[in-house]
């Protein structure tokens, strides 16, 4: 005898049910297709060969035993798809806690990012002031850009207006 408790009559289908839960919850990608892909083929085999070969299925001996059967059955895929359940509520949960920790520095550093920049917009309007206020000029060389910047004050100390000044290296 193949099929005990009364076959596909019975509580096998129930535990079928529970462990198709774990590999749609747990697994990713291509093994939970193959996982949830293999206990499917193998239940609809058990229903076939059940059909096929009914002499191979021990009937339950009575109501009782078929009852006892089917709540055990429901009990414990309940239970297991209970701890599924948990389980991906706990990694739900562990997820958006380092989703909101990551947020938490990202708002951090974007905060301090913007204090840096305003501050250093703060020192360059200061030494423009400074440089301004002493008649003094500036000039950059960007070899990587190969372009010259100067500063107003700059070209009009060696006698150029600032628009026709040359700002190329090439």
């Amino acid at each position: 005898s193949w099929f005990w408790n009364g076959g596909m009559d019975g509580s096998v289908t129930y535990y079928f049910f529970a462990l198709l839960v774990y590999p749609l919850s747990v697994l990713r990608g291509r093994d939970r297709l193959l996982f949830a892909g293999f206990i499917v083929a193998h239940s609809a085999a058990l229903h076939v060969a059940a059909y096929l070969w009914p002499e191979l299925v021990v009937p339950f001996r009575d109501a009782a035993d078929r009852l006892i059967d089917l709540t055990s059955g429901v009990v414990c895929a309940g239970l297991a798809i209970a701890v599924a359940v948990v389980l991906v509520n706990a990694s739900h949960d562990r997820e958006k806690e380092r989703l909101a920790a990551s947020e938490r520095i990202v708002r951090e550093n974007s905060a301090r990012v913007e204090r840096t920049l305003d501050a250093l917009r703060r020192e360059k309007e200061r030494f423009s002031l400074a440089l301004t206020s002493a008649r003094q000029g500036w000039f950059e060389i960007d070899t990587l850009e190969e372009k010259v910047t100067v500063s107003p004050e700059y070209a009009a100390m060696i006698g150029r207006p600032a628009r026709s000044y040359d700002t190329s290296l090439g």
